[in-house]
């Protein structure tokens, strides 16, 4: 005889409701530094459902067929609605900006392309109001290149 669904064991009462209605408790939240409450849990079905063995798993084998069943069916449903809720929320977003600016697009990001950016940047603070900076553009490339601040070079040449 098989037991029904309410011969199953407490804890799997349990997981199937928080399934069902808590499902960040199992693939998480919004907040990516707080661990799920039953992570390990989450991962020991996946492996359940890709086939992979469950050795570090003991528990499982404790389960009834209609229990191991059971908690197969409550994961798959929770990661398919997990699936159509990315999808739909993909379809709702609003277009962002993009990461690189269009003048980058076609052009190598190397480290001399954002240094001269930030360099032009530099010089054109530095033509708006000249007052602000001790050093030219140049010097405070020199300054960053041997790791000292701008003020701290600009202390130096004065002592030479």
């Amino acid at each position: 005889m098989k037991p029904t669904e309410t011969e199953f064991s407490q804890g799997v009462k349990i997981l199937l409701e928080r399934m069902q209605n808590n499902p960040e408790d199992f693939i998480g939240g919004d907040d990516p530094y707080k661990a799920p409450k039953f992570e390990l849990f989450a991962k020991l079905m996946n492996d359940v459902i890709r086939g992979d063995r469950v050795k570090n798993w003991q528990d499982w084998y404790l389960f009834t067929k209609a229990e191991q069943t059971a908690l197969i069916q409550g994961y798959k449903d929770m990661m398919r609605a997990r699936f159509d809720q990315g999808i739909m929320s993909k379809l709702l977003e609003e277009p962002r900006e993009p990461y690189i600016k269009p003048e980058y697009y076609g052009k190598p990001l190397t480290a001399s392309a954002i240094q001269t950016e930030a360099l032009k940047a530099l010089e054109q603070a530095y033509a708006k109001n000249p007052t602000t900076f001790k050093l030219t553009p140049s010097q405070v490339a020199m300054a960053n290149k041997l790791g000292l601040s701008p003020a701290e070079y600009a202390r130096k040449l004065n002592q030479i």
